[in-house]
């Protein structure tokens, strides 16, 4: 019965230095050890870092970073961003696309018809959202504006072009 004890005793403490050793949660967050931003213009590195909490030396909180890209999301800059994590070198690289808007509209070739009247119908403004998509529709209601005020044969090229600078 004293070697039964004894050999309860050992198999007790073996089954607690297992537990000591691999304690059930003891997954810890990673550490970020670097980041790296690209495609940000429009904002400071470090105050988009900061709300995306990915400071270097931090820890990787997943939850964290997720309500920060909701938070970056709120402020209507971005189109996309994207986070990738290398667990081995605590590298973060955050690829961003930043919306793009309209800061210049010129009107060139037209020597018949107002500068202000093509601007004013042209159904974009400066300061407007761009997507390349609205070029076409913008041409169509110009094209028609210029129709009803006399011009059937006018035609309309638009281009964007873009800038180093988002807006």
């Amino acid at each position: 019965i004293a070697n039964c004890y004894r050999q309860l005793i050992v198999l007790h403490l073996l089954a607690c230095a297992i537990m000591f050793v691999f304690p059930e949660n003891s997954y810890c967050e990673p550490v970020i050890q670097r980041t790296e931003v690209k495609g940000l213009s429009s904002m400071e590195r470090d105050g988009f870092l900061d709300i995306l909490k990915l400071e270097p030396g931090s820890l990787l909180d997943e939850n964290a970073v997720r309500l920060g890209i909701k938070r970056a999301f709120e402020k209507g800059i971005f189109e996309d961003i994207r986070v990738d994590f290398e667990p081995e070198s605590g590298h973060v690289e955050v690829s961003v696309t930043e919306r793009l808007y309209v800061k210049k509209i010129s009107v060139r070739g037209n020597h018949i018809v107002r500068r202000s009247f093509v601007k004013e119908h042209l159904g974009i403004n400066r300061g407007d959202l761009y997507r390349p998509e609205m070029l076409d529709d913008c041409r169509i209601g110009l094209e028609k504006k210029l129709w009803e005020k006399g011009f059937p044969e006018a035609t309309v090229d638009l281009t964007g072009e873009a800038t180093s600078e988002p807006y």
